[in-house]
C-alpha cells in the first residue's frame, strides 16, 4: 500500500452516541471479514472504553499487539482539535530500520522525534468536531522483514486549540488485535454491550 493507515467516516451530525458505537462495531466485522478473506488470522476486541479528554497528545501508538487496528468514535463537541497521522514505518524504511528500532532512535514523544516525522505527517483536514465520526487507524508495529502480509502501522496525534471548561470532548474506542483463527476471544459478549449501551465515561488526563 501507498498509503498511511488511516480512514475518516463522517455519521453526520444527526447521529447519536449509540448509533455511533453501533456503527463502530459494524467496522470491527467487515474489517474481521476482510482480514480473514486475506490473512489466515482474524480480528479480535482487545480492549474497548469510553472517555473525555482534552489534552494535547504527542504522536503515539497505543499499546496493543503488534498487529493491530484501533477504532475511534468521536462525539461532537465545541473542542476545536486537529488529528494527524504519522507514516513512520516509511520513515524507518527510509533509514533502513524496522519500525521498532525508528521508535527507538527517534522517539516522536521527544522534540527532535517529531521533528524528524515532520516529512511523513499527514493532518486530516476532514475531521470535524461538530459531527460524529469514526477514526480508523492501523496501531501496528509489525516487523516487515517476517513477512510481506503484516500490518503496517501509524502513529496518531491529536492537539487540542483550547482547553473548554465545562464541555466535553468524548471519544470511544476500540482496539482490535490481530489473531490466530483459533485463539480464544479476549472480550465477553456482555462486555460488548456494556460498551455499546453504556452511558458511562471516564476522565482521561492524558
Amino acid at each position: 500500500m501507498n498509503e498511511p493507515g488511516f480512514a475518516l467516516l463522517d455519521l453526520g451530525a444527526d447521529s447519536d452516541s449509540k448509533e455511533l458505537r453501533r456503527t463502530m462495531a459494524e467496522v470491527k466485522n467487515q474489517l474481521d471479514d476482510f482480514h480473514r478473506m486475506h490473512t489466515s488470522r482474524r480480528l479480535d476486541y482487545f480492549w474497548l472504553g469510553r472517555f473525555d479528554q482534552q489534552t494535547t497528545t504527542k504522536f503515539h501508538r497505543d499499546n496493543a499487539p503488534d498487529e493491530s487496528i484501533l477504532i475511534l468514535g468521536y462525539e461532537p463537541t465545541r473542542v476545536q482539535s486537529r488529528l494527524s497521522v504519522a507514516d513512520y514505518v516509511r520513515a524507518a524504511a527510509d533509514r533502513g530500520l524496522s519500525p521498532r528500532e525508528y521508535l527507538n532512535q527517534c522517539n516522536p514523544m521527544f522534540s527532535q522525534g517529531e521533528r524528524e516525522l515532520l516529512p511523513y505527517v499527514t493532518n486530516i483536514e476532514d475531521y470535524q468536531p461538530e459531527h460524529f465520526q469514526i477514526l480508523v487507524i492501523n496501531n501496528s508495529e509489525a516487523d516487515t522483514s517476517q513477512k510481506s502480509d503484516r500490518l503496517l502501522g501509524v502513529l496518531h496525534k491529536a492537539e487540542i486549540a483550547k482547553r473548554m471548561l465545562g464541555e466535553r470532548r468524548i471519544i470511544n474506542s476500540i482496539m482490535l488485535a490481530s489473531v490466530s483463527k483459533d485463539a480464544s476471544v479476549s472480550i465477553s459478549e456482555r462486555d460488548l454491550q456494556t460498551f455499546l449501551e453504556s452511558d458511562q465515561v471516564a476522565q482521561k488526563n492524558y
